[in-house]
């Protein structure tokens, strides 16, 4: 942990104190499933909260911003208070962006985890609604929120949907024969791995 300058060559105001090197603040998220999040609030201020990711809420305000940002000016601030300086946008909280490090942390464990299952829908692209989406998301067991999306792809050329079911569960090692039918053609839940 530091106070003078990162990888970039930003200044740090006085007072902060973060870890510096990715690898670390990775290391540090997966360990305690907490991710930071930029999240705008309705008089123009930011705040700085925690996903905690073994329930997919939000935590109160750890920071406050001092005054109304923009969107640029909001990640700036986020990076002089945490140290963060990749964002991705989130769809369970619009308007808010995650720490890069949630994405990367998500990809390189692939597999269901504890507490969560796997969900797939069939949907259309909020882009495009004549463009149809399979999305792979967590849900949480503990609140029944689903993730941000862990993957999504055309629906076209995946077969029929016990092959596309097979194909997916192939792709995070699970049993194919766990999902459970939500709703015919659209949803479907895989029962949520055993304890590790």
């Amino acid at each position: 942990m530091t106070n003078d300058r990162n990888r970039t060559g930003r200044g740090i105001p006085a007072g902060a104190v973060f870890v510096t090197r990715p690898v670390d603040r990775v290391q540090e998220a997966a360990r305690t499933d907490r991710y930071w999040v930029v999240h705008p609030e309705p008089d123009g201020r930011w705040t700085l909260r925690q996903l905690d990711d073994t329930t997919g809420l939000l935590s109160e305000p750890h920071h406050t911003s001092p005054g109304p940002l923009t969107d640029g000016d909001a990640t700036e601030w986020a990076y002089q208070t945490v140290g963060v300086d990749g964002w991705y946008t989130m769809t369970t909280y619009p308007g808010a962006s995650i720490d890069e490090a949630y994405r990367l942390v998500r990809d390189i464990g692939r597999r269901p985890r504890r507490g969560r299952s796997l969900v797939l829908r069939v949907e259309p692209a909020d882009f495009d609604p004549d463009l149809i989406l399979v999305v792979i998301r967590e849900r949480w067991t503990a609140t029944g929120r689903d993730s941000e999306p862990l993957y999504a792809c055309e629906r076209a050329g995946l077969g029929d949907d016990s092959e596309m079911l097979r194909l997916f569960a192939a792709d995070y090692g699970v049993d194919p024969a766990g999902w459970v039918t939500i709703i015919p053609g659209v949803e479907y839940q895989h029962s949520e791995p055993p304890p590790s």
